[in-house]
């Protein structure tokens, strides 16, 4: 993704949300501001109107924020409001999700109570979304609360269900399962009462997602299928994206690693030309991870490495910390084993911070695997058991069933030596 892309999507998404000729008569301020600075620091005679007046990106903080100004100046608060919502929602499609918190930040700060709540509600919703993706749960959590008391006010049934299956989500990654159902459970309860029940399709796929964690992978694939159809009636793109990656995840925890292959390059094929970063990062690193079990190791580096630019783009460290484990798992097979262990503890330091017990597990269990390749079977038996008790807190049953027959054949070896 370019500067110049997303200025021509910030200035698609002004011109359709407030008056187009509005939107010319602010970036030719904007401009003629610029030139005026370039008179002075150039000494040049600018003034004769054939001039050119140089391009200004609106992607560029300074120009950015006068713009934001320019609009409170110039436009009525519901209408500022519409306009910090679509802006930051940009953002946030373009993996800016640092920019986007900013925007939703700036909204929540001036709104004073002058901007419908209705925004005010869907702005913490949004941001309370954008801190659960960066796994900051603490704040993550007291924005959902606050946007849900006041969809509640409002008696937003839809919106309640949003907020309630964001929650689900958060839960999910945190690794606590039986919260994750509950709320998506509820979320879906909410998606019935409403007509736009095509929202149910979201809920669908994060329970596939906790169906996945929990090893029962053919029920997952079953909620998948649910979600699919409802995806496809209503033309989500993004959607079909996030939910081919996690059918791939399903047939790759299932061992049919082609079959999981085929499914991100059909992720990647949606996200692409949206230009959704985190989406196309998420790809890349399914392949990856299918690469590998298929011992393609040098075109599995290709991919993870392609990753982990993406994740560090979009700011997405619950990503970044898989991504890492990936990379880990990959230098163990080309037997760099220092490289492993670095990648792999850095993977365990984020999961760590971050509170996700499911990647915890996993990376513990990676870490036992390479320091058996390594012959130090004490260091292994540690590491497995440090995964164990990830998978039995989370109840992982499938991960917990491999760790355990690692830890019982390195203690049955160790017993008979």
């Amino acid at each position: 993704m370019t500067a110049e892309i997303l200025h021509e999507e910030i200035i698609r998404t002004l011109k359709a949300a407030t008056d187009p000729q509005l939107v010319d008569e602010l970036l030719s301020r904007l401009k003629r501001s610029a030139g005026i600075e370039d008179d002075i620091l150039q000494s040049q005679d600018r003034r004769g109107d054939s001039k050119q007046l140089r391009e200004v990106l609106l992607v560029e903080q300074e120009h950015f924020d006068r713009l934001i100004t320019m609009c409170e100046q110039k436009l009525p608060p519901d209408e500022q409001g519409t306009i910090f919502l679509r802006l930051a929602e940009v953002f946030k499609t373009y993996g800016e999700l640092g920019r986007a918190e900013q925007v939703y930040s700036q909204m929540l700060k001036r709104s004073g109570g002058k901007q419908a709540k209705s925004q005010v509600a869907e702005a913490y919703l949004r941001r309370g979304e954008i801190f659960s993706l960066r796994g900051d749960w603490k704040r993550s959590a007291s924005d959902l609360n606050r946007s849900k008391k006041l969809f509640l006010e409002l008696k937003d049934r839809h919106a309640i269900g949003r907020v309630e299956n964001i929650l689900g989500a958060a839960y999910a990654e945190r690794g606590r399962l039986k919260l994750a159902e509950k709320y998506f459970s509820h979320a879906l309860r909410e998606f019935d009462r409403t007509p736009r029940a095509p929202m149910a399709g979201v809920a669908y796929m994060n329970l596939g997602i906790v169906f996945n964690i929990e090893g029962m992978y053919d029920k997952a694939l079953t909620q998948y299928k649910r979600a699919q159809s409802s995806f496809e009636s209503t033309g989500d793109v993004k959607r079909l994206a996030e939910l081919h990656h996690n059918i791939g995840m399903s047939y790759l925890f299932k061992g049919k690693y082609k079959e999981a292959n085929g499914e991100f390059d059909v992720s990647y094929s949606f996200s692409s030309p949206a230009n959704s970063i985190s989406l196309m990062g998420l790809s890349n690193l399914g392949k990856a991870t299918a690469r590998f079990y298929m011992n393609d190791l040098p075109v599995a580096l290709q991919l993870a490495r392609r990753a982990i630019e993406a994740f560090t783009n979009c700011e997405d460290r619950l990503s970044l910390a898989d991504a890492y484990k990936v990379k880990g798992m990959i230098h163990r097979d080309m037997e760099s084993y220092e490289e492993a262990e670095t990648y792999l503890h850095t993977s365990l330091r984020l999961n760590a911070e971050l509170g996700n017990k499911l990647n915890l597990g996993e990376t513990y269990f990676e870490i036992g695997v390479l320091e058996n390749r390594r012959k130090d079977p004490k260091k292994a038996i540690h590491a497995f058991q440090k995964g164990k008790a990830c998978f039995q807190k989370i109840g992982a049953r499938e991960e917990l069933r491999k760790t355990i027959e690692q830890l019982n054949y390195l203690k049955g070896s160790n017993s008979g030596s």
